[in-house]
């Protein structure tokens, strides 16, 4: 093998892992927002129950 040959070998496996790193990256940034949204709603649905009980009986 030439050192020419080689170095496309090493070129095009620091490629792979270059992209299978910004794959990862990408998976959990949307699996973050997406667990952001959740607390979000949640977070909502709970100040709105907070409020209605507020004032009212406890449906506990």
């Amino acid at each position: 093998m030439s050192l020419q040959e080689a170095v496309k070998y090493v070129a095009g496996a620091y490629g792979v892992i270059l992209v299978a790193f910004f794959a990862s990256y990408w998976s959990a940034a949307r699996r973050l927002r997406s667990l952001e949204r959740q607390v979000r709603a949640l977070k909502d649905a709970l100040d709105k129950r907070e409020q209605t009980t507020a004032g009212g009986e406890d449906d506990v």
